[in-house]
């Protein structure tokens, strides 16, 4: 039996409509409770990609292509990484090959220039903060090199220390309690010490940080590609930015598909939540706008069918929104596709999500599933879920084939 097990997701649904069949990957991003084999999530989709030319792999990455002042999360989570990774090797192949059978799914950089928690009044970083927003992103041999530098008195900043930056490569073995170590340690003097070998990132991250204090961006202009999207209200254009793929997402996806049952009600959902929150406010200063939901959060646990609850949550019901459009691009490409054997990786909430759509909307029929398969409850212990499922790829591929 060819039994494998996957890093790098949690569950995984297997959807069929006609001849057309769908599997959806769960992932929970931080869960690091992988397999005991080291064979990931990434490595799969290489199978997959060269063993079946008739499927087509949906990525929860970006679709931009300037991806400089944009910060990642997860980006020291081993899987994550992998799954980048692969769709950055497969992007630069499929440039040279002229054919495309992975896409990114995730536009939701397309619908806004700047993270709207950015202009929520208490989001500014400390120094404690942007150092420890560094520190996660590098490798745990040289966060040891700074636990050692800094266990030494009186240390100066040496070339050597300069470049520490420079040269990062990712791990996963040890780095929390390393950097719980290296925060604690940081007196006035350590913090200088660090200020200066991380300057360059840190100058970058406070530049995205500083972002919404260039001009005067009122609410409206916040929404210009979402009014833009679904053709509500006049919008400036030349607002947008030039390397928008705004144009081609709702030239090539959405108008061509403005009969679709899901369009429809994600348009209506927009224009309900525009009307409410939005409309009355547009020329007001999106920073004064947000004071009065700045202690808000979003509800990340509550995917369908709780769309419309919280309905005065401006925080809750925008987010809600901003993942639908990109569960909607997702579904969008999945329906039209020619391909009849469609794979999709993406956070647990929205293959929950898109699951739930494909049933419910669109007459897909679940065919069975492995592992956590639902949206998980925070209360929920998250250590008793691994980031791990075990499949037949035989078998899987024979059913991915036929």
């Amino acid at each position: 039996m060819n039994n494998i097990s996957i890093s790098g997701a949690i569950g995984v649904t297997f959807l069929k409509k006609e001849s057309k069949k769908v599997m959806i990957f769960y992932d929970d991003h931080s869960n690091t409770n992988y397999c005991n084999y080291p064979y990931f999530i990434d490595e799969f989709f290489n199978d997959v990609r060269e063993n079946m030319n008739n499927s087509i792999i949906l990525l929860e990455e970006p679709l931009m292509e300037n991806q400089e002042n944009v910060v990642f999360l997860w980006n020291n989570i081993p899987h994550v990484i992998k799954s980048k990774n692969f769709y950055k090797k497969v992007t630069n192949q499929q440039t040279n090959e002229k054919l495309c059978r992975v896409f990114p799914i995730d536009i939701r950089l397309s619908l806004i220039d700047v993270s709207l928690e950015e202009y929520l009044p208490e989001n500014t970083h400390t120094e404690m903060e942007m150092i420890e927003q560094v520190l996660s992103t590098i490798s745990e041999e040289e966060l040891i090199k700074i636990k050692e530098m800094l266990t030494l008195k009186n240390q100066s900043i040496s070339d050597d220390n300069n470049k520490l930056y420079k040269n990062m490569i990712y791990s996963q073995d040890l780095k929390k309690k390393i950097i719980r170590y290296v925060l604690s340690k940081l007196n006035r003097e350590n913090i200088d010490i660090l200020n200066n070998i991380f300057s360059e990132q840190i100058n970058k991250n406070n530049k995205m940080d500083n972002k919404n204090t260039q001009g005067d961006i009122t609410i409206k202009d916040y929404f210009k590609y979402f009014l833009f999207l679904f053709d509500y209200g006049d919008i400036d254009k030349t607002k947008f930015r030039k390397d928008s793929n705004i144009y081609f997402i709702k030239n090539e996806a959405f108008d061509k598909n403005k009969n679709n049952i899901l369009y429809i009600k994600v348009k209506q959902y927009f224009i309900s939540f525009y009307n409410k929150f939005v409309k009355e406010n547009e020329n007001m200063k999106i920073e004064d706008f947000l004071k009065k939901y700045q202690d808000m959060n979003f509800n990340y646990k509550k995917g369908f069918p709780f769309l419309n609850d919280d309905e005065h949550n401006f925080i809750n019901q925008f987010n809600r929104l901003h993942n639908i459009i990109m569960e909607l691009y997702a579904i969008i490409i999945i329906d039209i596709s020619n391909y009849n054997s469609i794979i999709l990786y993406a956070g647990y909430y929205h293959s929950n999500n898109i699951t739930y759509i494909l049933k419910n909307y669109f007459n897909f029929i679940e065919e069975g599933y492995i592992g956590s398969v639902d949206n998980i409850d925070e209360e929920e212990d998250e250590e008793n879920i691994k980031g791990c499922v075990r499949i037949n790829k035989e078998i899987v591929l024979k059913y991915l084939e036929n």
